[in-house]
Formats: C-alpha cells, sequence, structure tokens
C-alpha cells in the first residue's frame, strides 16, 4: 500500500505541474496576442487618419479645398499629413502606449 500510495501523490504532483505550465504558457500566449493588438491597433490609429484625408484631397472639388490651387498644394498636403502621423506616434509613445 505504500508503494502505490507514493505513486499517486506523485501523480498529483505530476498533474498539478502539468496544469500550473499550461497556465503559464496560457498566459505567455495571451500577453504575445496582447502586443500584436497593440501594434495594430497603433497602426490602425495613426494610418486611419491620414487615409481620411487622402481621400478628403482626392476628391474632384474645383472650390473650396485648401491649397488645390496653390504651386506646392500638394506638398503641403503631404508634409501636414506626415507630421500628423508623427504627431500622433509621438503623442503614443508619451502616453506609454507603445511599451516593449
Amino acid at each position: 500500500m505504500s508503494t502505490a500510495g507514493s505513486t499517486e501523490r506523485a501523480i498529483g504532483r505530476l498533474e498539478k505541474r502539468v496544469a500550473d505550465l499550461q497556465t503559464k504558457f496560457d498566459a505567455n500566449q495571451q500577453d504575445k496576442i496582447n502586443h500584436r493588438l497593440n501594434v495594430l491597433t497603433i497602426i490602425s490609429a495613426v494610418f486611419l487618419p491620414l487615409s481620411l484625408l487622402t481621400g478628403f484631397w482626392g476628391m474632384n472639388w474645383e472650390e473650396g479645398m485648401p491649397a488645390i490651387h496653390t504651386e506646392h498644394g500638394f506638398y503641403y498636403a503631404l508634409a501636414g499629413m506626415i507630421a500628423l502621423g508623427f504627431s500622433l506616434l509621438g503623442y503614443f509613445y508619451r502616453a506609454g502606449w507603445m511599451d516593449h
């Protein structure tokens, strides 16, 4: 009976260890998924406003569009979108949303 009892206790400890390892593995996988979603969210938050501006300036308007008839209007719009993108990245970095 002693051998059977010690074997059952050893099996119980091994089952607990396997369950603990499974829990740690699941937590690690969840952390990886959360990090990937965080990166995708930041990318979306930067590029969605830029694509909105691109669509806005891409409309066929003749009047009322800022910088549409100036010589360097395209470059002004491009510079504004680049500045907006980097401003958003800077904000996200300062807010602590881009930690590793």
